[in-house]
């Protein structure tokens, strides 16, 4: 363990002085990892990998392999904190691990039925669970992921479209169709981008280590940076299919870049490397694009 700390040093230190609270000891630590890469997720359930981004495996293969039915309604995907596996969501609440994701549940195995379709995953920080957030604002947990309140039952201008963790997942974003932003537990409001967008809202995200910056992505591939979230341009006016998704990478050498996805694969890049798009014949079409961590758990 002592030669780990001493390689992942420098970035344990500046992780403990960006994110106050973290524990040397409670919580893995950040790998000041040079690799970076992303999935592309296909709303049948397929993955495609990119740069340092390993396979494990996809939802058509799976469900052929066992003889079921294939689905097309896929939503999310989430990477686990190694970057070597990631959980697939489905809008009716299905839940599907790959690699070193572990299954902590869906909607299914709890015997319920979402009350509105599920429209995001979120993993929390450190691996050991996740939430589904629905259509209406409702949140559900699963594993150790923290229920820190909802917009169930709460008046939306429009549906909600995505959500993302506050970086000690004590907290998360909602973002809606027409950008109205809501915030719960630790996660900082700092402000919508209602009165900006010209198109649906897609797609939010956060920084990885800060608690306090956000983009949120719009469908003409238009970007909106919030609080210390740093505007590096977007795509508006070039897109060659509607925007689906927005990513960033985790790690200090691309610190303040994003990728965004298509729904034809097409993958636009502001200052992080390009690494590759999936334009070409699909299946379905690219729901959404997800940047693979790197934390290494065995500093724990």
């Amino acid at each position: 363990m002592g030669k780990r700390l001493i390689r992942f040093g420098l970035a344990l230190v500046l992780v403990a002085a960006l994110m106050p609270g973290l524990g040397m000891g409670a919580k893995p630590a950040l790998a000041g990892h040079s690799s970076v890469g992303f999935w592309n997720l296909g709303r049948d359930g397929g993955v495609f990998a990119h740069g340092s981004a390993g396979f494990f495996g996809s939802l058509p293969g799976r469900l052929s392999a066992l003889g079921h039915p294939q689905v097309n309604d896929v939503v999310g995907i989430a990477s686990t904190p190694s970057g070597h596996g990631y959980w697939i969501a489905q809008s009716n609440g299905g839940i599907h691990a790959f690699g070193d994701a572990q299954f902590l549940g869906s909607m299914q195995s709890l015997g319920l039925t979402p009350a509105a379709p599920i429209v995001a995953i979120v993993a929390t920080p450190w691996g050991q669970g996740y939430w589904l957030f629905g259509a209406d604002g409702g949140v559900i947990t699963f594993g150790n992921a923290g229920f820190f309140g909802s917009m169930a039952g709460t008046p939306l201008e429009s549906p909600t479209v995505d959500a993302a963790t506050s970086s000690d997942g004590q907290g998360y974003f909602f973002i809606e169709q027409l950008g109205g932003l809501h915030v719960r537990g630790s996660a900082v409001y700092k402000g919508n981008i209602r009165d900006e967008v010209r198109s649906p809202v897609v797609g939010i995200h956060n920084f990885w280590f800060n608690l306090d910056g956000y983009w949120g992505a719009e469908a003409n591939g238009g970007v909106h940076a919030r609080g210390s979230g740093t505007f590096n341009g977007s795509a508006f006016g070039t897109t060659t299919a509607p925007i689906s998704g927005i990513t960033s990478p985790y790690g200090f050498s691309y610190y303040g870049g994003y990728w965004l996805v298509g729904l034809d694969g097409n993958v636009y890049e502001f200052n992080v490397p390009d690494l590759g798009n999936d334009v070409g014949p699909l299946a379905a079409p690219i729901i959404d694009i997800e940047a693979s961590r790197y934390l290494d758990s065995s500093t724990t």
